[in-house]
């Protein structure tokens, strides 16, 4: 089966964008892929008040405009098990983003995405957590990360350590994309620092090219 993208809803510019991977329905399973990029999804309303759900279908519509993703609105929660759809939530009423990591997500049944209130400001952590549902790890995370950036594991709050670790070559789909500093899913340089130094340091030879 192949993800695909459509052009045609696209911002200017971005019509010949690649438009996909050909995976099988085995590669779609192992990477969390969802078929046709259809993610059905439920906003808690106990969670946040309208403003907020607002908010966060705004992003969403906004991810639909920009990739091939397709979040659609559920009118109430699916009562099965199998049914694979999002719930938005923050029940315990958290200010900060939970963690999201693949890892976390399943390809069936409810797929829980906790919003703490302070991430729906900027959106920053929305997007790694969407990203993450969709299947993609964060670029820091990709193979060859060494060749880019050093992690600096002394300085990383050991609780979120294992959110720095590096994936293996099989389970990365973006080989051919050039490393992404810029990516919604690469954390910033001190994120989870325990002691104010950075946690994450671009390679000085590259650093100096990317200046010149």
């Amino acid at each position: 089966m192949r993800v695909i993208r459509d052009n045609a809803n696209l911002p200017s510019g971005l019509e010949d964008a690649e438009p996909g991977f050909d995976l099988t329905d085995e590669e779609m399973k192992k990477f969390k892929i969802w078929p046709q990029g259809n993610i059905p999804y439920y906003i808690d309303d106990f969670s946040f008040d309208k403003v907020l759900r607002d908010r966060i279908r705004n992003y969403l519509d906004l991810t639909n405009r920009v990739t091939g993703l397709r979040f659609m609105e559920l009118p109430k929660p699916p009562t099965d098990e199998k049914t694979r759809w999002v719930l938005f939530v923050n029940r315990q009423g958290l200010l900060n983003c939970a963690d999201h990591s693949i890892k976390d997500f399943s390809n069936e049944g409810v797929q829980k995405v906790i919003l703490g209130y302070d991430c729906l400001v900027t959106g920053g952590e929305l997007a790694e957590a969407i990203l993450a549902l969709a299947g993609v790890p964060p670029q820091h995370n990709s193979p060859d990360r060494n060749e880019y950036i050093t992690i600096d594991h002394e300085n990383i709050l050991p609780e979120k350590d294992h959110l720095f670790q590096a994936v293996n070559d099989n389970e990365w789909l973006f080989h051919d994309i050039p490393y992404d500093y810029l990516s919604a899913g690469h954390y910033h340089f001190h994120k989870y620092t325990k002691n104010g130094y950075a946690t994450i340091e671009v390679k000085v030879c590259l650093f100096i090219n990317l200046i010149i």
